[in-house]
């Protein structure tokens, strides 16, 4: 009888196979492995696992396929990815049908039996959580908001960056300013840097490898090895820029009213709410009416929602802000349309 700590590991590397079931084993695991993608969704099929760790390059059915067929009758079961590949495309590939994890090989045996006891032991894997929709998600994009966090020295803390730019193998980003002050981690510092993706928040951890000093000052960072699934968004969004007005609704004083309209565009629009982008500075937590224009197949869309987050970001030639709104009140019709555009990708 499997037992609730049961692994399936597929790979087509025998003795990688053999290396992961003794760790495991020692870390008192009960494992189970197989040697390409059709056996790991037949033994997923008529076994109950607790987690199941797949190999993205396997024969007979690759690791993104057999995720894919997995989740069509297992929803809700931990999957951590593995690939050989500097491929961060396959990275949110794999994030976007619901992987727990990715992990790149060559990868450490105790940080690896750390993520499988994490996972758990401590009851992070994805519950209940329908993992079947077709969502995708663009990782590390210049420009790209972040949440970067500071393990040590004197800025410690948590502090609203962006992404500069790119390699294969690094990032580079702006370092923020506290008080306007810049805070600069040192090379070795360790870092975590969180960001949204279109369907869910994701995180990793990371160290400063350099810093560059300039009128504004970056830090550069390697590209993760793991990256986490740490919030999947009720309803996934798709990138997508049309024009839209929002007026702010004051409580106080006219009944509610609208007040001010202002022009904005979209970022990112879903059947829960958008990402609208501004010049103007509109306060956090506020009620808004949103009237989006040219929204294919409706036209145009009103609904009222909530400013949830606020991020100013600083560009060549200007500053804008970001705003995150959550709908409040948006009509079952108009949010059928947004969610099927959103799954079929009409809005693009």
């Amino acid at each position: 009888m499997i037992g609730k700590r049961s692994i399936l590991i597929a790979d087509d590397e025998v003795n990688l196979c053999r290396i992961l079931d003794a760790e495991l084993r020692k870390a008192g695991y009960s494992v189970t492995t197989v040697h390409d993608g059709a056996q790991a969704v037949e033994q997923a099929r008529c076994t109950d696992f607790q987690i199941i760790i797949l190999d993205v390059r396997m024969p007979v059915l690759d690791g993104l396929s057999a995720l894919r067929e997995i989740r069509k009758f297992r929803k809700d079961i931990p999957v951590v990815v593995m690939t050989a590949y500097e491929s961060h495309d396959t990275m949110a590939s794999a994030l976007a049908m619901g992987a727990t994890a990715c992990v790149n090989k060559p990868f450490d045996l105790e940080s690896l039996v750390a993520l499988v006891r994490a996972t758990l032991d401590d009851g992070n894997g994805q519950k209940s959580v329908n993992w079947s929709g077709s969502v995708r998600t663009v990782l590390f994009n210049k420009n790209q908001p972040i949440l970067l966090e500071v393990h040590d020295g004197e800025r410690a803390g948590q502090y609203q960056s962006r992404i500069e730019d790119k390699d294969e193998q690094t990032l580079t980003v702006r370092c923020p300013s506290d008080n306007k002050v810049y805070v600069i981690p040192r090379a070795g510092t360790s870092v975590s840097i969180g960001f949204a993706g279109e369907d869910a928040f994701y995180s990793f951890e990371t160290t400063v490898l350099a810093n560059r000093e300039s009128h504004t000052p970056t830090i550069v960072v390697g590209k993760p090895a793991v990256i986490y699934r740490v919030q999947r968004r009720k309803h996934p969004r798709m990138l997508v820029r049309m024009p839209a007005d929002v007026a702010l609704i004051s409580k106080e004083g006219n009944g509610g009213e609208p007040g001010p309209v202002f022009r904005v565009h979209t970022e990112n629009v879903g059947a829960g709410g958008l990402k609208i982008v501004s010049d103007d500075k509109l306060p956090e937590g506020t009620e808004v009416d949103v009237q989006v224009s040219d929204v294919p197949g409706l036209g145009w869309l009103l609904g009222r929602g909530k400013i949830t987050r606020a991020l100013k970001v600083a560009t060549d030639d200007s500053h804008e802000w970001e705003y995150g709104i959550q709908f409040t009140k948006l009509g079952d019709e108009a949010r059928q349309a947004l969610r099927s555009m959103v799954e079929s990708g009409e809005l693009v």
